[in-house]
């Protein structure tokens, strides 16, 4: 539903691809935090609900800026390679976080990895210019 309501949003608050992939990454990284710190089960819903609407906002962002900063001739190759990279991380993220979990037996690990990576790629979004 976040993927399909991003632009909408984006358009409303009149904020760049760049600003809302931006926005939606801090936006998630302060859910992430949000949704470890819950013990009951009411909150965790309600942070679940809206951590789950969250994550999704960022993903057309992300796509829309890889074709615009490839141009016309290579768009198609930098919306696959970015779509290649999201496939990868799926398949390379249950081991990474089985291993976090192995190695100290500890959710809250997860969690904190989860918001460091968000925090890097706030970082690395930021340093991607225009030209």
């Amino acid at each position: 539903m976040g993927s399909c309501l991003s632009g909408g949003i984006a358009k409303r608050l009149k904020v760049g691809h760049k600003n809302f992939l931006l926005i939606s990454l801090v936006l998630m990284s302060v859910m992430t935090l949000v949704f470890s710190f819950q013990r009951s089960y009411t909150a965790l819903m309600i942070a679940g609900i809206v951590y789950g609407f969250v994550s999704y906002l960022p993903s057309t962002h992300y796509t829309t800026l890889a074709m615009q900063r490839a141009g016309d001739q290579y768009s198609a190759t930098a919306a696959s390679t970015q779509n290649l990279l999201f496939q990868i991380s799926s398949m390379v993220q249950p081991a990474v976080i089985g291993a976090i979990l192995d190695m100290n037996n500890n959710y809250a690990l997860i969690w904190y990895s989860f918001f460091a990576c968000l925090v890097i790629s706030v970082v690395v979004s930021i340093a991607v210019k225009k030209d």
